[in-house]
């Protein structure tokens, strides 16, 4: 595998060398800290598409959890996670994604465990040459994915995750909208 991690015990003083997460794993990471569980979820390319793994252990192991999308185009995924004990979805991951066999879409998916993910929501045009979203939660539980390099579009949903606003676009000149 090529996506490994390091930890350390003293505030980034000194790491250690974890290793590999194994042989399923082909980089582009992504962790977040759940609050509601104290666990570590570790997102990265898989040989099935994208992978998580957990660790229950502040990340001495990083056992695979389960397969988030599969699919072979799957690229630059960045996840995030609700940590509001106010919000109604606290503890859902997010994880947002570029599918190169999807006409460089932008997805979205969640979970409420980590194992079972939602059926992805598409959220930019194909063909747009997009790479790259980055997600982000609201401190009442909605959801902002902003996409890449390509259509510069934020997406906006409530809880539930419905579409509720698309901003921005391609400028008209460089750093216009």
């Amino acid at each position: 595998g090529y996506t490994g991690w390091s930890r350390s015990t003293n505030g980034g003083v000194s790491w250690t060398d974890r290793g590999a997460l194994g042989a399923a794993s082909f980089g582009d990471p992504a962790m977040v800290w759940r609050k509601s569980d104290g666990n570590f979820y570790f997102a990265a390319l898989h040989s099935s598409g994208l992978g998580v793994w957990r660790s229950t252990d502040d990340c001495l192991n990083f056992p695979f959890l389960a397969v988030i999308h599969s699919g072979g185009g799957d690229d630059k995924e960045l996840m995030v996670v609700d940590n509001n004990p106010a919000s109604p979805f606290y503890g859902r991951l997010y994880v947002a994604w570029t599918d190169f066999n999807a006409g460089a879409r932008i997805f979205e998916t969640h979970s409420d465990n980590g194992t079972t993910w939602s059926t992805p929501v598409g959220l930019s045009v194909p063909g747009t040459d997009v790479q790259g979203a980055w997600p982000a939660v609201a401190p009442n539980g909605d959801v902002y994915v902003v996409d890449g390099y390509g259509s510069q579009r934020v997406f906006r949903f409530d809880r539930q995750f419905k579409l509720l606003k698309v901003m921005g676009g391609p400028g008209k000149e460089h750093g216009k909208l």
